[in-house]
């Protein structure tokens, strides 16, 4: 369910979706995660 904002992300088993542009960062942190790959800067 999206958010005031659409910043959110949703998972469902290995998909990861999202309402809108905004939520991007969080869609590729949850990819990431599902994944199981770790981003170090």
């Amino acid at each position: 369910e999206p958010n005031e904002t659409l910043t959110n992300a949703c998972v469902d088993g290995n998909l990861v979706t999202a309402p809108a542009w905004p939520a991007h960062p969080e869609w590729m942190r949850k990819f990431v995660e599902i994944l199981g790959a770790r981003i170090e800067i």
